[in-house]
């Protein structure tokens, strides 16, 4: 469920501002809502610093070897990012060097190591040389008092003479430095930039405190910006914020000894009002998905965690279909859950969950790893549900699915629109559900739509075309009318969606029996190599099916869920996470 919130205002001294949220901060219950929201420096200055440290962060455990461990910290971090920091600015200005002398010595290369000055003390005698690319030409016409000297790079010469010579040619500037002066300059780069990355390595094994640093400008953050919102007059200062009603006390019982004014209300229609979703054990597997994919219901919306657990693991089975990948997601699940003994318990439960769905749905429909029927164990083809052995009865199943997924969404309008006549629009809209449940049956499976429904879906559409504008609003929403043929149509889209689960689920299958057969019938186990090679096909299709699998059932289980469900529902995920203002680290910032 949404848990209720009310708005609490919090008012004190301007000179006791810091004090109180000090106090705020240990209560950890307010959601604090900026009053004043104008640009401030010191939250600028503090959003900086967090940004430098993570750049700090992310190159140390960069460089990090994976053997290297973190050790007792012998820098403050603030040393550890000054220096780090020399040190990437360093090795950026080494690298642009390390390019520019690249191409210098590209540039150089074709024309041999020698040494410009010489040249140009030649040049002050009288004697100049010149440098030419001639590319594949042979033929160069040249004076009589011309030498021509080819250089180590063919195509390339120079030209020695008492004066400038003219030629059919690209001719090249002298350099400003031998080959070896700057192949020895790009060397000592090389060099520094390799003892840049040595001290980085040596500095990474810190990495983990500048984590703790950057927790601490983090809250030294929050509290920025909590002294930056609070709202002034003259000399009284204010914090506005959002509490779950059962915490409230909590505030109410610190005004007394803090000398503060408290004003608690309910929030307006407008309020940016936070959400904190508190839901049963068994629920609470859910919420691990919500933070994945990061959506989240408005305040004034319904939560929908019961029917999105129930509805996406049907979904999960359904797509990921066999039971040999259950029990490989279930065993993962399990090893892993055993290593990360502190992580949060509530996406392993939920992966459990989606194990043991799709075990049940492999069971009933005997797959296992794309095995043929006939194949497999008696017992195991015995718990085969024959129904589900023909295609279109899982097709008809998705649409009954499909169906009463959205009659759960618009049932559930009904109760919550109770005292509005729109109720009654509501209600027709599960009944036009049902229409277009047998009329998409009809169509793709060829089951004729029952004799008595013709009157239930005419008085369905009534139903919704009736009432679904209020009297009171029909001057402003009447257009709405012009657009029910386009919702109609929406509605059969939607019931057509849920096939995917049917062909997803067909698609994994097929590809499953298609690399088996390749594997077992083609290749085949009579022999060492051909048996390893069979393997190695078979081990590879799964792996990359179960990928694929896991993949479609984030876009397409979440989407029947989000998408599909949520329209007919009126759900728009616009909500923000409650996050109270408190003391994380037991900072002090005063």
């Amino acid at each position: 469920m949404i848990v209720p919130m009310k708005k609490v205002t919090v008012v004190c001294l301007a000179a006791e501002l810091e004090s109180a949220l000090d106090r705020l901060a240990d209560l950890g219950v307010l959601h604090l809502a900026a009053v004043d929201r104008s640009e401030n420096p010191d939250v600028a200055a503090a959003s900086a610093l967090i940004r430098q440290s993570e750049q700090v962060r992310i190159a140390l455990k960069t460089s990090r070897d994976r053997k290297q461990t973190g050790g007792p910290a012998v820098m403050t971090a603030d040393a550890i990012i000054a220096e780090t920091q020399d040190i990437i600015r360093r090795k950026k200005e080494l690298q642009d060097r390390e390019n520019m002398l690249s191409r210098e010595i590209s540039s150089i290369a074709p024309m041999g190591d020698f040494d410009p000055e010489a040249v140009r003390r030649l040049g002050n005698r009288g004697i100049i040389v010149q440098f030419f690319f001639i590319g594949k030409s042979r033929h160069v016409r040249l004076p009589d008092d011309v030498v021509l000297i080819p250089l180590k790079t063919d195509g390339y010469i120079a030209a020695v003479s008492t004066k400038r010579v003219e030629l059919s040619a690209t001719e090249l500037s002298l350099p400003a430095r031998s080959l070896s002066a700057a192949r020895a300059d790009l060397e000592a780069a090389k060099k520094e930039s390799a003892s840049c990355e040595s001290r980085l390595k040596s500095l990474a094994g810190q990495a983990e405190s500048i984590g703790l640093h950057i927790e601490s400008l983090e809250e030294r953050l929050s509290f920025a910006k909590a002294r930056a919102g609070a709202g002034r007059a003259s000399m009284v200062a204010y914090v506005q914020g959002y509490c779950p009603v059962d915490t409230v006390s909590r505030i109410e019982a610190a005004v007394p000894g803090n000398g503060w004014g408290l004003l608690v209300g309910d929030p307006a229609e407008t309020d940016p009002v936070p959400v904190k979703i508190r839901n049963p054990a068994f629920v609470r597997p859910i919420e691990s998905l919500f933070n994945l994919v990061k959506i989240l219901p408005g305040y004034r919306e319904l939560d929908v965690s019961v029917f999105f657990l129930l509805f996406i693991s049907i979904f999960f089975g359904m797509i990921m279909g066999d039971a040999g990948y259950g029990a490989i997601y279930l065993l993962a699940t399990m090893l892993a859950w055993r290593k990360f003994r502190t992580a949060p318990r509530d996406p392993f439960l939920l992966l459990t969950i989606f194990s043991v769905a799709t075990i049940a749905w492999g069971i009933m429909t005997g797959v296992y790893f794309g095995v043929p029927t006939d194949v497999l164990p008696a017992p195991l083809r015995g718990m085969q549900v024959p129904w589900l052995a023909n295609d279109s009865n899982v097709m008809l199943l998705c649409f009954l699915i499909g169906a009463i997924h959205l009659t759960i969404a618009h049932l559930w309008n009904v109760i919550r629109m109770r005292n509005s006549t729109v109720a009654l629009s509501q209600l027709g809209w599960a009944i036009t559900v049902w229409t277009l449940f047998f009329l998409a049956r009809n169509m793709l499976l060829n089951v004729p739509i029952p004799s008595y429904w013709g009157p239930v879906g005419i008085a369905g559409i009534l139903l919704v075309v009736l009432f679904m504008i209020p009297l009171s609003k029909l001057k402003t929403e009447w257009p709405n009318f012009m657009m029910f043929p386009l919702s109609l149509a929406s509605g059969f889209g939607d019931i057509l969606s849920y096939l995917r689960l049917f062909a997803l689920g067909l698609a994994s299958l097929q590809f499953e029996r298609a690399f088996y057969t390749i594997a077992v019938d083609t290749i085949g186990f009579n022999g060492v190599i051909p048996g390893i090679i069979a393997a190695i096909v078979l081990f590879g299709t799964h792996a990359l099916n179960i990928f694929l699998s896991s993949i479609s059932v984030l876009v397409h289980g979440i989407r029947l869920n989000a998408l599909e469900f949520s329209m007919h529902l009126g759900l728009e995920w616009s909500g923000s996470p409650y996050m109270p203002f408190a003391r994380k680290k037991g900072l002090k910032t005063n």
